[in-house]
């Protein structure tokens, strides 16, 4: 019998186990239909305060502390009932210990904490939804 598949398995970080079976529950989370529709309507709404100058105005600051708490509430009481004794403070610390987070989750998050990614996709859905009524009204868009 192969012994070293157990020893890996034992020797499993049970803190990289709860991690991940988070960071699925949240994958499951942000492609749930009624998360979606919440991250829409809150874009939607607000989206058409940004543009992509250099300077930020100060509205930025205030929309962005609405979203953070907006997704942070809902995936914290989402994650509670998926995870029995999840705790939000001891999955961002475990959060801030990974060396690196690639992917579409991550990239949810990051919305959530760094300004400047939540400022991005801000300005990318408002010019993605100028384009979507250009193309609307019968304007034809080439590239440069």
């Amino acid at each position: 019998m192969d012994t070293s598949s157990h020893e890996d398995i034992e020797s499993v970080d049970p803190k990289f186990v709860k991690f991940d079976r988070c960071i699925g529950c949240i994958e499951e989370i942000i492609i749930s239909e009624e998360f979606m529709k919440i991250q829409h309507n809150f874009i939607t709404k607000h989206c058409i305060m940004f543009d992509d100058k250099e300077e930020n105005k100060l509205i930025y600051t205030s929309i962005f502390q609405d979203y953070a708490q907006l997704a942070e509430k809902y995936l914290e009481q989402k994650l509670k009932q998926m995870i029995p004794n999840f705790s939000m403070k001891e999955f961002c610390i475990e959060l801030n210990h990974q060396p690196v987070l690639d992917g579409e989750v991550f990239d949810m998050l990051r919305e959530c904490i760094d300004f400047f990614s939540f400022k991005a996709m801000m300005v990318d859905f408002k010019k993605s939804r100028n384009i979507d009524n250009l193309l609307l009204s019968g304007f034809k868009i080439s590239p440069d």
